[in-house]
């Protein structure tokens, strides 16, 4: 009896233990520091808002305000802050609509803008806006089969893809645009079409018709 229980006790020890399977450990606290990188982004965003609306509405409360410089600021702020490569600023003038203000535009685009007047049609943005009173988001101009403006005709033109259009509305009437254009296909968020609302509010005012 004695022996059996050696043996076994022995033929026991002489068996390899099988090890637990090894789990996969996940990084603690990546998700964490993940929603707290997230979070501080649009915290920063969020101030960088506050501070640009408050900028303009500094200049504003001036009763001499330079209309040119409130709008030449709200379109330097536009594209920083919506991360736009041109932005435009149009005034409605008798049947059609004019540029007044503009940022990062070129000498050959500024040639052919000082030329151009638009109509509310749906052949470009600025018209559609016109037409529609509300925002016009463009995704890609060359997947929209409505969108007939030449942008060979501009020279510095011929990049556009994504353009953003916010009416500057007085009564339910557009009386002026902003556009924001993107040189690839990229399209605007939410966030950001809602901040050039705001700068639109502002613009329109500012502007006296």
């Amino acid at each position: 009896m004695v022996t059996r229980l050696r043996n076994r006790a022995s033929g026991s020890a002489s068996r390899p233990r099988r090890s637990a399977p090894r789990r996969s450990r996940k990084p603690r606290g990546t998700d964490a520091e993940t929603t707290v990188a997230v979070l501080a982004q649009e915290l920063d965003e969020a101030r960088q808002q506050q501070a640009a609306t408050a900028d303009v509405l500094k200049l504003i409360s001036h009763s001499t305000y330079d209309l040119q410089s409130v709008l030449d600021k709200l379109s330097a702020l536009a594209a920083r802050l919506c991360e736009a490569d041109i932005v435009t600023i149009w005034r409605t003038a008798g049947a059609g609509c004019r540029p007044v203000a503009r940022f990062r535009t070129s000498r050959v685009h500024d040639e052919y803008l000082a030329n151009l007047s638009l109509k509310p049609e749906r052949g470009s943005c600025v018209g559609r806006v016109l037409l529609e009173a509300k925002t016009v988001h463009i995704p890609d101009i060359r997947a929209d089969p409505e969108y007939t403006l030449d942008p060979r005709r501009g020279g510095a033109l011929k990049g556009y893809r994504t353009i953003l259009g916010v009416p500057l509305l007085r009564e339910g009437i557009a009386i002026g645009v902003i556009v924001l254009v993107r040189r690839t296909v990229r399209p605007f968020t939410q966030k950001q079409i809602e901040l050039v609302t705001t700068f639109a509010d502002q613009a329109r005012a500012v502007i006296r018709c």
